[in-house]
């Protein structure tokens, strides 16, 4: 049945073609996949999002900023409760965590070494999407995240006191 429609159909194509003057093989029309539009040389320049800007020069690594360098005001006392959140998660998370688990235990070295899920390298990702979630989350959704999943715990609500000083010393590590 429906290679009669097909035929049909293709009869049909081509009687109409024929009957209009077009003589061009249908086949060899061009494929707009093949055209890209980045080929082509832009109108305009504009700056994008694209933009690559080097964090630190080429050879060089980012280190987060020392810990004797927190202020001594009240933005020092968050990232303080932040770290110690993070660095002990036992005792100044512990309402939010199910296991013996501590944030420091995946975020190695305090979540300041390269390649081992840093925070100064999250703290700039978000929103993204996830496919865990199948959505665009923010940070403080990534952090409930931690806390149900890697803690084995609840999640904490977005203004609780442990998401803001989280949130704290991951901007002040970058």
């Amino acid at each position: 049945m429906q290679f009669r429609l097909f035929m049909i159909l293709s009869s049909f194509t081509f009687v109409l073609c024929a009957s209009t003057g077009q003589t061009q093989d249908m086949s060899m029309e061009l494929d707009p996949l093949e055209v890209r539009p980045s080929l082509a040389t832009p109108r305009l320049s504009l700056p994008t999002n694209l933009t690559t800007v080097p964090v630190v020069n080429p050879g060089e690594y980012f280190v987060p900023p020392y810990i004797e360098d927190i202020p001594e005001n009240k933005y020092g006392e968050l990232v303080k409760m932040g770290r110690n959140i993070f660095v002990n998660t036992q005792v100044y998370g512990k309402r939010y965590v199910g296991n013996g688990l501590n944030c420091s235990n995946c975020h190695l070295s305090e979540g300041r070494k390269a390649n081992a899920a840093p925070l100064w390298g999250a703290y700039g990702m978000y929103p993204m999407y996830r496919v865990k979630n199948r959505e665009v989350v923010t940070f403080q959704e990534r952090i409930q995240d931690c806390f149900k999943y890697s803690l084995d715990g609840i999640a904490p609500t977005v203004d609780s006191p442990e998401v803001e000083a989280r949130i704290i010393i991951s901007y002040a590590n970058s």
